[in-house]
């Protein structure tokens, strides 16, 4: 019995000796990235760093945090942020979303973030090169406010990024929104009409892209993985009369250029040509075209309302049926 409490006590003495040793260590590597910001002409202020969490966890809290890029010119400020990591591993970290006010200034405009126990999560796994694993963000209900006006919102949001356990260099990502609220500056932008639904039905997203290598520490350096497949298994829109799902899949070459082909299924087309137009995204002097092409390819699945089309890329082209749409976006990252 002796020789199991004198176990206990080393083992305990042991992991109160780890903890602080990671504890302080997590704190430097905190206080060490806000210094590299300065020293990158960043303004990077914070009243206080504390820590505490034992024994299980190391929680690094920063106070009246602001950060701010003079090149892009975007600033983010908070009242506080909490990061928490694993204690046998703080390579497994979260940040916790603060529920009070984020202030986020870019050169277009400020907005407010408002968010309900958002966290976001990093899991990297504990080798030299510390490749990602997975990473995230969820929240419960959300908005974003610019001019005092709800600019948009959910009741819900999970964005997950995951590592495929058969395939290091391939990774998952799933993107949903629960009851997504557009507010009334984007309804006034696309002209909506007063009865058009308030939120959208469904807003999910789910594929798969494999890179030329895994993701690691080194993927914000310049030689930065590049991906070479595109597996869209679903994008599922549903708002008011219109819903649109795609899937497909894309090869990309070491340029780029992608090679496949992605089905697109839209009910309501029509509907789809007008917020089109009316944001901008397609010219007016365009839209007679793109209505004959659409009413012609909609004729040939037997209904004029729905849309069952392909868009399909080759040798550095992208075109919907018989119809060119010119060269093909390349996908890199910079």
């Amino acid at each position: 019995m002796r020789r199991l409490a004198w176990m206990f006590l080393i083992l305990a003495t042991l992991w109160c000796a780890w903890w602080t040793i990671a504890s302080i260590g997590m704190q430097l590597a905190v206080t060490n990235w806000l210094e590299e910001r300065r020293a990158f002409g960043w303004q990077a202020n914070v009243d206080k760093i504390s820590k505490h969490g034992f024994p299980l966890s190391l929680n690094t809290r920063l106070d009246a945090l602001q950060i701010a890029d003079p090149i892009s010119k975007v600033s983010l400020k908070t009242s506080q942020l909490d990061l928490v990591a694993a204690a046998y591993w703080p390579g497994y970290m979260a940040a916790k979303i603060p529920e009070t006010p984020i202030i986020v200034s870019t050169p277009t405009g400020q907005f407010t973030i408002h968010s309900k126990t958002g966290r976001a999560d990093l899991r990297l796994h504990p080798t030299t090169s510390l490749e990602l694993q997975g990473m995230g963000i969820s929240s419960g209900a959300w908005q974003i406010i610019t001019e005092q006006k709800t600019f948009i919102a959910a009741d819900n949001l999970k964005v997950a990024i995951d590592q495929d356990s058969g395939n290091t260099k391939s990774y998952n990502l799933a993107i949903e929104a629960i009851n997504l609220f557009p507010g009334s500056n984007l309804r006034t932008l696309l002209t909506l009409p007063k009865n058009w639904s308030a939120s959208f039905e469904a807003f999910a997203v789910d594929l798969n892209i494999t890179f030329d290598r895994p993701l690691d520490r080194t993927a914000s350096r310049e030689n930065r993985p590049q991906p070479r497949k595109l597996d869209l298994h679903r994008i599922d829109i549903a708002w008011g009369d219109l819903s649109i799902l795609a899937s497909g899949q894309l090869n990309i070459d070491a340029t780029g250029v992608p090679t496949g082909s992605i089905k697109v299924d839209a009910t309501n087309w029509r509907l789809l040509v007008d917020l089109a137009t009316n944001s901008g995204a397609l010219p007016t002097q365009q839209r007679p075209q793109v209505e004959i092409m659409m009413g012609a390819l909609s004729n040939l699945g037997g209904n004029p309302s729905d849309l069952n089309l392909t868009v399909s890329f080759k040798d550095g082209q992208m075109a919907l049926g018989p119809i060119n749409l010119g060269p093909a976006p390349r996908f890199i990252l910079r």
